[in-house]
């Protein structure tokens, strides 16, 4: 579901202004509201076979990425577990 006026931010969902979503943001915000894809993720058991599956899930979704985008997103999301901790 896509953020709108009518509807607040959910937790940890981006904001969506028209037409400056990539790729990667559009299949994250699916992954979000979708349980079964974040179950198929979650299967995965290492970083390299993670980020295979979320470009072959995310191209079969019509979401064109790099595995950069992927990597930079597992570090954004490493750093701020470790800064929780701090």
């Amino acid at each position: 579901m896509i953020p709108s006026p009518e509807r607040p931010l959910k937790s940890g969902e981006a904001p969506f202004v028209e037409g400056t979503r990539s790729g990667f943001e559009k299949f994250r915000q699916m992954v979000f509201d979708d349980p079964a894809l974040q179950r198929e993720l979650m299967r995965t058991q290492d970083t390299k076979d993670f980020i295979a599956l979320a470009l072959r899930l995310g191209g079969g979704h019509g979401c064109d990425f790099t595995a950069g985008d992927v990597e930079a997103a597992l570090q954004a999301a490493r750093r701020a577990q470790i800064e929780r901790w701090i």
